[in-house]
Order: structure tokens, then C-alpha cells, then sequence
């Protein structure tokens, strides 16, 4: 019955495994007085990888909207320009068997009057591992894209996005 048991958790451990790792940098910091009451008035995209659908700009620019709309909300107007450097999406048949992961990098600079007040390197990665990881990481776009604006509210901006409501 030990037996059983044992593998039944083991099971269970290789349906759930995963991790969230983020290796971004601050390459210059936004003032106190800014992360405090900084808004964002506009999100540029400037490039995407090729390897992403054509959506994925939009997509980021809609989830860095809805993010900084909630974590950054006072009334000094900035304006955010982003460049997304690298996405991998995960592979389905890797994540069931050995596990994989979902990245994206890229560049946020956020300007005031044309002169860069934040500036961020962002790198973040969610990896998984059996069949609840595959299907949680199926839309690698979509969960790169909001990973990429919560790195962003939280480097810039010194705190998560408030939770989503819908």
C-alpha cells in the first residue's frame, strides 16, 4: 500500500512540476517620485523576433496597457518604449516528457519629454513539466506577453499589478 501511495504522489508531482525564473536588470532606475506617481500615456512596440505571429505585438501592448494600468497610476505622464529581443515557445511533447519553458526578453525604456527617466532589461521564463504543464504554458504568447508586463511593473514601477478582475 506504501508503494501505491508513493507513486500516486510521484504522479501527481510530474502532472504539476513547474517554475517561474526571472533574470531582468535595472540598467537605470526611475526616481522615487516617479515609481510613485508615474502613469503610462503611451506603450510603443518597436520590434518583435520573427518567430512570433504577427498578433504578438498587439498582444503585448494590450497586456503591458492593462498591466500598467493598475500598477502605475498616478498622474505624471510617461511614455513606454519596448523592443521584445527573444520568445521560445514551449514545445508540448517536451513539456509532457521532460519538461520545458516559455521566454521572452526585451528592452523597456520609459522616456518623459523625449529624455529616458527608467530603463530595463527584462528576462523571464515559466517552465513545466508533465501534462497539466503543457496545457497551463499552451498559450505561450499570451502568458509571455503578461510575464513580460508584470516584470515591467515591477522593476519600473516597484510593485505587481493589482489582480485582475473579470
Amino acid at each position: 500500500m506504501r508503494i501505491a501511495g508513493t507513486l500516486i504522489t510521484v504522479g501527481m508531482a510530474g502532472l504539476l512540476a513547474g517554475c517561474i525564473s526571472s533574470r531582468s536588470e535595472t540598467v537605470r532606475a526611475m526616481s522615487a517620485d516617479l515609481m510613485k506617481n508615474g502613469k503610462v500615456a503611451n506603450i510603443i512596440v518597436k520590434s518583435v523576433p520573427p518567430n512570433a505571429s504577427a498578433a504578438f505585438a498587439s498582444t503585448v501592448q494590450s497586456q503591458l496597457r492593462e498591466s500598467l494600468d493598475l500598477c502605475a497610476t498616478g498622474s505624471e505622464a510617461l511614455d513606454l518604449e519596448v523592443a521584445i529581443t527573444e520568445f521560445k515557445a514551449s514545445d508540448a511533447g517536451m513539456t509532457i516528457l521532460v519538461g520545458d519553458s516559455n521566454n521572452i526578453k526585451g528592452t523597456a525604456k520609459l522616456t518623459r519629454g523625449g529624455e529616458t527617466v527608467g530603463d530595463f532589461d527584462i528576462s523571464r521564463s515559466v517552465g513545466a513539466g508533465g501534462i497539466a504543464g503543457a496545457i497551463i504554458m499552451s498559450n505561450a504568447e499570451q502568458n509571455t506577453a503578461v510575464g513580460f508586463a508584470t516584470e515591467v511593473c515591477e522593476r519600473a514601477f516597484g510593485r505587481r499589478p493589482a489582480p485582475r478582475r473579470r
